[in-house]
């Protein structure tokens, strides 16, 4: 059978979008020449038509015909079927309008009228299986229409335009036709024409070169394209009757026929530099090709096949497209004498000229697309500025007569924070005088990051601007001389990355060691030159860019090994060298812990503690669960770096630990720096002592992936990195399960006697770091009591954002194992956790940190000033209840209020202090209404929607009266002159740090203030003393303010506010008393 058809490739909407994008085609061929007499269009036939196999019929009665045959059509598996038929339709599936052909499982032999013809086209719509074709006997069996786009056939060559994911398009055959043959599975044809008038003037893009020499005009063969309204340049393509020659190669871009500038589809982005290499961004609207020349030599041609052919066939992409380009070394600089280029953009024709002429490979046709002419400027090639080495010269290679090493400097090429360029070498006895002849210190781009020992690796940064490569030698035997190919080479070809490399090299063991004498070393970074020399430019004769620098370097004489002992109780326990006691070779990155120090011998003790008298470096190992017989245990090993673990516990207690046995509980097992989480299995047949330890080793080393309990290593080599030696204590297997409880108050389902949330202890499975047993429920105001209880393990959730109504939450889950994850938070307060209120439904959950998000109902938090309580247990049953046990996992409890900063479970003048240090610092802490940004929005949350005040209300007691003035003068801060010395409780509403009449007018514009406390006396400027101290019988009014007089009511009461207490800092009098009464008055008008 052949090929199945596409059953779900495509469907009908899909073909009625690709029709309609399409269905001007036949009107743009019309354009390009076409007329009803050159095409077959099947009009003349009778809609529902069939033709099988062997049935003939004519296809058009007047002008261009053809007797049209039905033969039997090949399967993509070779099969030759003959049940296949044609359908005569006028659903327009071809692209074309008026009737079509369905063609199904056949083939359509055309015999034409004239026969030969000269080029073919044809439309179709291509929408499934397998398709046949044949041009001059030459049969072709094939998928899509693409797998021929370029295909020569018959003498022919085939050229598909569009048909590429839109299903119709257009099939063109370039040449003499003398049989046409072609059918598909699903496949639909029309408009079968021949040959292509001249393209009617006006439908043409011409360029705007200067004419003679350049070919622009028609009459000199100007380059032209037939316009295709979805084929060009930039933002789009005009026409023009002829060329538009101009001096600036500007007369397409300001025709006065067209106001649309179309020269805008090609743009420089570096200089033209002869010798260089030159970027360009070319705009396209869609898939092409782009052809383009540069007049380097400024003849007055371009020239093909040269240096100034730029971009051949190039092809594009729809869009941006970014381009390089060589610049020939001898193109002629005029940096303020143009030249011109040329630019021709086309999906018809891959290969142009830079005329009218078509390549003899092309179809002879007008090519579609557009072409734009551009001045360009060629720059003079700037001098080469060179940077040298400054090693001393004689022995060493450094100054250009000794074939001293040398870099063309290029500004993005270089090691440190730049380089800068000499003249000559530098040599000086120190390496240094590089350093010292500019403005700064270029030889700052390697920095040896651990000591020179023969026989060990050293480390090295070496800091680079860019990628590239790295060749260095250091002359480690003193002799004057860097020698490629030896140990003195210790980078060759070494890539570099963009910014800081931390890199590694071995020091030769017969360096010669010189603590007071240093050596030298050399160090050359390029990107054009992967190997390099310690001499001269480069081994190609070129000059390399980049940096070379010179170093000096001391080698150190090796020091003594000091070992790690262990310190468990000697005999029966190997300890000391003289029993075979384990040992390892301090490398000062390797170790368990903190570090490691060494020691001259073992140091046994009945606690196994001698290694952690004089400073504990047994500290890499902790047990986080009991070591109980038939149960898992877990345990923390902290290392410093990669490498291997192997351990031991004598678990039967007779005083020795044996390899190959229950009690290896690590063999070979792969540390990563830092915190390692283990476990291992306790044999059923360990012998429990509650109150009589048995003892650990701990052996931690990157050179050796297998230890023994005893001595070295089985190579016979000193490992490096640690060992530890620590107790154990086995314990009775216990007869009930240990259970993790919550800490909420009991309402919520805490204790056994509530029936509360429990979980039966897993040391696989918690939330955070860690879990600890309760035996019953530990309720507490601000579920704590099970953060307190022995060590702290409520640490796996926590709250990333504010729990806003209406707003969605997110939550940082920690999670030690793949599990499920039900939650709840009492969003409306009373006490218990209701259905409506659970925020998680058996969430699946991985191993680490999930980061998971809920949705805070509108009506959530009614008092917004008392926490929100909510519960997570992590199992892996799921479908918990907030209620009950589970047979495995970890309950936490948190309670969680809003604005409350300083954690003291209260809402409160320092909690709107610390929010303005938020707000000044863009710190998304204050993020308290869960808007994603930190701003003086959420400090009007924190006072309007938590605290449920008002600006003003400086002693917050949910009231802005005049006892919160008294208070704000009290305090004396009001303008004067400090810094940041004022609080919210001392008239800082605006998070300034000041008390000013912007908080006055902050404070009055909130619309919160009540009048008149009780009396009281306040200091107030000596200007307003009288005007407040006047008992005056003038009626007191109140100014009508209704909504829309909002504005001007603020502005009336700053003016107040300037009134009584002025504007000029410095002509305030000192402060005279006034009573509350009299400052009321004053206020009044505000």
């Amino acid at each position: 059978m052949s090929r199945q058809k596409k059953q779900t490739r495509r469907n009908k909407n899909n073909r009625s979008r690709a029709i309609r994008a399409l269905e001007s085609l036949e009107d743009r061929q019309l354009m390009a020449g076409h007329t009803a007499a050159d095409c077959i269009d099947f009009e003349d036939l009778t809609v529902g038509n069939t033709y099988v196999v062997g049935d003939s019929f004519v296809a058009d009665n007047t002008g261009f015909q053809a007797k049209v045959t039905g033969r039997p059509f090949e399967w993509s598996n070779g099969v030759m079927f003959a049940g296949g038929q044609a359908t005569v339709e006028s659903g327009n599936s071809s692209g074309a309008t008026g009737q079509d052909i369905s063609v199904n499982n056949i083939n359509l032999d055309f015999n034409f009228s004239a026969a030969p013809v000269n080029d073919l086209s044809m439309q179709f719509g291509e929408f499934g299986g397998n398709l046949n074709i044949a041009i001059n006997g030459d049969f072709v069996n094939f998928e899509d229409f693409q797998d021929i786009n370029g295909a020569v056939i018959g003498g022919t060559t085939i050229s598909v335009v569009n048909g590429f994911g839109q299903d119709t398009g257009v099939l063109n055959v370039s040449g003499s036709v003398n049989q046409f043959l072609v059918g598909g599975q699903e496949l639909w044809i029309d408009h079968i024409c021949t040959g292509e008038d001249d393209v009617p003037q006006g439908r043409l893009d011409y360029g705007d070169a200067p004419d003679r020499p350049y070919p622009t005009l028609r009459a000199n063969n100007g380059a032209a394209h037939i316009i295709d309204p979805e084929v060009y340049l930039g933002r789009g393509v005009d026409p023009e009757l002829d060329g538009q020659p101009s001096i600036n190669a500007d007369g397409d871009d300001s025709s006065p026929a067209f106001a649309m500038d179309d020269e805008d589809g090609v743009r420089f982005l570096t200089p033209v530099v002869p010798g260089g290499t030159t970027r360009v961004e070319v705009i396209a609207s869609t898939d092409g090709y782009l052809n383009a020349w540069i007049d380097f030599d400024r003849d007055g041609v371009w020239t093909n096949g040269t240096a100034e052919n730029v971009f051949s066939a190039q092809p594009l992409n729809a869009g941006v497209n970014l381009l390089s380009f060589n610049v020939p070394a001898d193109a002629k600089p005029g940096p303020n004498e143009a030249t011109y280029s040329r630019w021709r953009f086309s999906t018809t024709h891959k290969l142009l000229n830079p005329d009218a002429s078509i390549p003899d490979d092309q179809d002879g046709r007008i090519p579609n697309g557009e072409v734009e002419d551009h001045l360009v400027f060629i720059q003079d090639a700037p001098r080469a500025e060179l940077d040298f080495g400054d090693a001393p010269e004689r022995p060493y290679p450094t100054t250009l007569a000794n074939g001293g090493a040398y870099h063309k400097i290029n500004p993005d090429v270089f090691l440190g924070r730049g380089v800068d360029a000499d003249p000559d070498g530098q040599p000086s006895p120190a390496a240094m005088k590089d350093d010292l002849d500019a403005a700064f210190d270029d030889e700052d781009g390697v920095n040896f990051l651990t000591p020179l020992v023969p026989g060990q690796v050293a480390q090295v940064e070496v800091i680079a601007s860019t990628d590239g490569f790295l060749n260095a030698w250091v002359d480690f035997d003193r002799d004057g001389d860097w020698q490629p190919g030896t140990s003195d080479e210790i980078f060759f070809a070494q890539p570099l990355v963009a910014g800081s490399n931390i890199l590694s090299f071995n020091v030769p063991a017969d360096a010669k060691p010189g603590p007071n004498e240093p050596t030298f070393s050399r160090w050359r970074f390029s990107t054009t030159d992967r190997v390099l020399t310690p001499k001269e430019g480069s081994p190609t004769g070129a000059t390399p860019d980049g940096e070379v620098e010179d170093h000096i370097v001391f080698i150190q004489e090796a020091p003594r090994a000091k070992l790690d002992f262990g310190d468990a109780p000697e005999r029966p326990y190997p300890t000391t060298l003289a029993n075979g006691g384990a040992y390892h070779e301090i490398n000062p990155d390797v170790f368990l812990g903190r570090t490691v120090d060494a020691e001259p011998d073992g140091q046994p003790t009945p606690n196994a503690d001698g290694d952690d008298l004089a400073f504990d470096d047994e500290d890499g190992v902790r047990f986080l669960t009991p070591l109980v017989p038939g149960q898992d245990a877990r345990v923390e090993v902290i290392a410093s770096t990669d490498g291997w673990l192997n351990a031991w516990i004598d678990f039967d207690r007779d005083g020795t630990w044996t390899p190959g046995s229950p009690e290896e509980i690590f063999l070979a097992q792969p540390l990563t720096p830092g915190v390692n989480i283990l476990s291992f299995h306790v044999p059923a047949d360990a012998k429990p002592g509650p109150n009589e330890p048995t003892v650990s080793r701990w052996r931690f080393s990157t050179t050796d992936r297998v230890l023994t309990p005893k001595e070295g290593s089985p190579t016979g080599a000193t490992p490096d990195g640690e060992v530890e030696d620590h107790l154990a204590i086995i314990q009775d297997v216990p007869g009930e399960p240990d259970y993790d409880f919550g800490d909420h108050r009991d309402s919520y389902g805490t204790t056994l006697a509530a029936n509360g949330a429990r979980h039966i202890i897993n040391p696989n499975v918690f939330l955070g770091q860690l879990i600890d047993a309760e035996p019953d429920g530990q309720p507490s105001p601000f579920a704590q009591r099970d953060d307190a209880n022995t060590s702290d393990d409520e640490d796996g959730v926590r709250f990333r954002t504010a729990i806003v109504p209406g707003k969605v939450s997110v939550v940082d889950v920690l999670s030690s194992a793949d599990a499920k994850l039900d939650a709840w938070a009492d969003f409306n307060q009373n006490g218990v956790f209701e259905p409506n209120e659970q925020i998680l439904t058996s969430v699946p959950v991985t191993a680490g940190l999930n980061s998971l998000r809920y949705k805070v109902p509108d009506n959530a938090v009614p008092a917004p000033t008392r926490p929100v309580n909510t519960r997570f247990r992590l199992s892996t049953q799921g479908g918990l209840a907030p209620t009950g046990p589970a047979r495995d996992g970890e309950v936490e409890d948190y309670s969680v209020l809003n604005g409350d900063l300083n954690h003291d479970w209260t809402v409160g003048i320092a909690d709107i202090d610390l929010l303005c240090g938020l707000i000044n610092n863009g710190d998304m802490t204050g993020d308290l209404n869960n808007d994603g940004v930190v701003n003086h929005d959420d400090q009007s949350y924190l006072v309007h929607n938590i605290i449920g005040t008002h600006y003003g209300d400086a002693n917050l007691d949910l009231v802005f009266d005049s006892s919160d003035l008294v208070q704000m003068f009290a305090a004396a801060e009001y303008e004067d002159g400090i810094a940041n010395n004022s609080t919210w409780a001392e008239g800082d509403f605006n998070c300034d740090g000041e008390f000013d009449s912007g908080d006055l007018v902050a404070a009055f514009a909130d619309g919160g203030y009540v009048g008149a406390a009780k009396p009281v006396v306040v200091p107030v400027p000596e200007e307003v003393a009288s005007e407040i101290s006047k008992d005056s019988d003038e009626p007191t009014t109140e100014l009508d303010q209704p909504e829309d007089t909002r504005g001007r009511e603020i502005v009336i009461r700053s003016m107040a506010i300037d009134e009584l207490f002025g504007e000029d800092d410095q002509d305030r009098p000192k402060n005279h008393n006034a009573s509350q009464d009299a400052l009321d008055r004053v206020f009044a008008m505000i």
